[in-house]
């Protein structure tokens, strides 16, 4: 059986796309992969020293209007909340996945950070 090499010959759409541009457009295209596999998170959403931890607490509501709908639904109340003050009030639509402290948001961590 004989056996063919055959040096690959790379086609570009625009034939002045030398092999130093191939490398320099690889270059690039593999550091922004690179880049979003990094996680992305800054120091804003990372747990700090020092910084207080606020309370998250779970709660469920059953609609009256289906029937047969639960919900669930969480609170966040820093650690510096006062019942005589009063509080702002921020709504997450889908709030599971934003009181995660090891998920994508990690709001909560962000928020302590910020309010500290």
């Amino acid at each position: 059986m004989e056996s063919h090499h055959h040096p690959i010959d790379l086609q570009f759409p625009s034939s002045n796309l030398g092999p130093m541009k191939f490398s320099i457009l690889t270059l690039v295209l593999l550091t922004g992969l690179a880049l979003l596999a990094d996680d992305g998170f800054t120091k804003d959403s990372q747990r700090q020293k020092g910084v207080p931890v606020g309370k998250v607490t779970r709660h469920e509501h059953r609609s009256k209007v289906f029937e047969g709908t639960l919900r669930q639904y969480y609170l966040y109340i820093p650690s510096q909340y006062k019942s005589s003050e009063p509080a702002a009030l921020m709504v997450f639509q889908d709030g599971h996945a934003y009181v995660d402290e090891n998920g994508q948001a990690r709001a909560t961590i962000a928020l302590d950070n910020l309010i500290h």
